[in-house]
Formats: C-alpha cells, sequence, structure tokens
C-alpha cells in the first residue's frame, strides 16, 4: 500500500500530516482518485464532519504494477542493489528536500 495510506481508512488531515501537505491541497487530489475508482471516501460514522479515505480495489491493483517498477528499472538499467539504493535515495532527495 502507498505510504501516505498505510493504515486506512485515514483521515485527510492524518494523510496531509504524512505528506507534510495542507488539507486544502489534498483534498481535490483525493476527489480525483475517488472519481477514477482508486479510492474511497466516506463520512466518518464516528465524527460526520470527518472525510475517511481508504484503497479501493483498483488502487490496489495499480499498486502492484508500480510496485514491480523497481525490478524494471533495475533490469533496464542493469543496476546492482548498491546503485538502485543510491538512486532511490537520490530521488527521495529530490522528492522530500531536506529543511
Amino acid at each position: 500500500m502507498p505510504e501516505p495510506l498505510r493504515g486506512a481508512p485515514l483521515s485527510v488531515g492524518s494523510i496531509g500530516a504524512r505528506l507534510g501537505m495542507d488539507t486544502g491541497t489534498i483534498r481535490p487530489l483525493l476527489k480525483r482518485l475517488a472519481a477514477a475508482g482508486l479510492v474511497t471516501r466516506t463520512r466518518d460514522p464516528a465524527d460526520e464532519r470527518r472525510v475517511l479515505v481508504d484503497v479501493a480495489p483498483p488502487g490496489r491493483a495499480l499498486e502492484v504494477k508500480a510496485r514491480s517498477v523497481t525490478g524494471k528499472i533495475r533490469a533496464a538499467c542493469q543496476l546492482g542493489e548498491q546503485e538502485l539504493e543510491y538512486l532511490r535515495n537520490t530521488l527521495e532527495s529530490v522528492t522530500f528536500p531536506a529543511t
């Protein structure tokens, strides 16, 4: 499961905190994912003000495809484990720069 949704269903606020993003930014993205059938959005029965997000079956299927990307990159680039780890760290530093 994608890291931001591990332990789903989660509130929009919890997902925002994991990503370091404002809920106002995340809400439209989650609506588009829901429209595409990749996640579900339901009201929290304990607190109707909160929306809970969970990964839908098509989203889980997409996750399986996404997880196969590492092996494909390794094969295409002929990367060893150390080089693959370096690439992963570099991509993470670009995606989540240190503050």
